[in-house]
C-alpha cells in the first residue's frame, strides 16, 4: 500500500472506531477488503481508496472489476485527501461512503465507465464543484453526482440498526405507488422525485430497472406496472390517448 493509501485507510478506521463506535478487525490478507467493522452485532466490509487533489482539478482512483466485491454489507469509501491544516469544501476530511450495490448498478448501467482499451479498469475521476458544494464523477461523456455520499456514514449506521435499508424502502415505495395501475415510466419517475424525499431521479430509476429485471415490475411500450396487474396499456391508450399518465381498473 502507498503512503497516501495507508493514511487514507487510517483516517477511515478512526472515523468508524471513534465517531461511530465500530469495533475494527483487519483481515490477514487483503482480498478486496481493507477492514471489517462490527456494531450492534452486525458487520460491514470496507474497501478504502485514497487520492490527493490532482492538477488542482480532480481526485483520481482506480477500481478493477475483477476485484470488486458486491453485497449489502460491503462499502467503498473514497478518501478525498486534504493536506494537514487545510480544508476542501470547508472540511478537513472528506469521504464518499458508497454502498457496493450502488456502485454495481452504476457500472452495469454505464454511469461509470471503463478505461479505454482496458474494460477491467475503472478510472474514477471526482471533481469538486466548490461554489455548489458538490462532488461529481466525470469520465468521457458520463457524469454522476456523488454528493449524497459525502461523509454520509448514516448509510452504514442504518445497515447495522433495525431500520429498513434505503434499497428496501425504495422498492416498497415504488411497488406501493404502482400496484393496480399502469404508468408511463418517465412520468412515474417525475412523480416519485416530486415526493420530496432525499432521493434523486437516478436512485428511483436504478431501483425500477432492477425490479423490472427481477420480474417484480413489467414494462411494455413505455408503461410500467406491477407483475400481477392486468396489462392495461392498450385500454389506457384507447380511453386516454398517448398523452395521459395513469390508468387503472377503478
Amino acid at each position: 500500500m502507498s503512503g497516501i493509501g495507508h493514511i487514507g485507510e487510517l483516517q477511515v478506521i478512526e472515523e468508524f472506531a471513534k465517531k461511530h463506535k465500530f469495533e475494527i478487525y483487519l483481515p490477514m490478507k487483503d482480498k478486496g477488503i481493507d477492514f471489517i467493522g462490527v456494531h450492534n452485532n452486525s458487520s460491514v466490509q470496507v474497501q478504502v481508496k485514497t487520492s490527493k487533489f490532482q492538477k488542482s482539478k480532480y481526485y483520481w482512483m482506480d477500481l478493477y472489476k475483477n476485484k470488486m466485491i458486491y453485497s449489502e454489507n460491503t462499502f467503498y469509501v473514497f478518501v478525498l485527501y486534504v493536506l494537514p491544516r487545510r480544508k476542501m469544501m470547508g472540511k478537513s476530511k472528506n469521504f464518499l461512503v458508497i454502498p457496493s450495490l450502488d456502485l454495481k448498478e452504476y457500472i452495469e448501467n454505464k454511469y461509470i465507465v471503463s478505461k479505454k482499451n482496458d474494460d477491467n479498469c475503472l478510472n474514477i475521476f471526482i471533481y469538486p464543484l466548490l461554489d455548489e458544494k458538490k462532488w461529481i464523477y466525470k469520465n468521457k461523456d458520463c457524469e454522476l453526482d456523488l454528493t449524497r455520499y459525502w461523509n454520509n456514514f448514516d448509510l452504514i449506521k442504518n445497515l447495522t440498526s433495525d431500520t429498513p435499508t434505503r434499497r428496501d424502502f425504495l422498492e416498497e415505495l415504488i411497488i406501493a405507488k404502482i400496484k393496480g395501475s399502469a404508468i408511463r415510466k418517465n412520468m412515474f419517475l417525475r412523480k416519485l422525485t416530486n415526493i420530496n424525499l432525499d432521493y434523486h431521479t437516478l436512485d428511483y430509476e436504478i431501483v425500477i430497472d432492477r425490479l423490472i429485471r427481477d420480474g417484480a415490475l413489467k414494462e411494455n411500450d413505455g408503461f410500467i406496472s406491477y407483475k400481477d396487474s392486468e396489462d392495461l396499456t392498450k385500454l389506457f391508450v384507447e380511453h386516454n390517448g398517448d398523452t395521459g399518465i395513469w390508468t387503472s381498473k377503478a
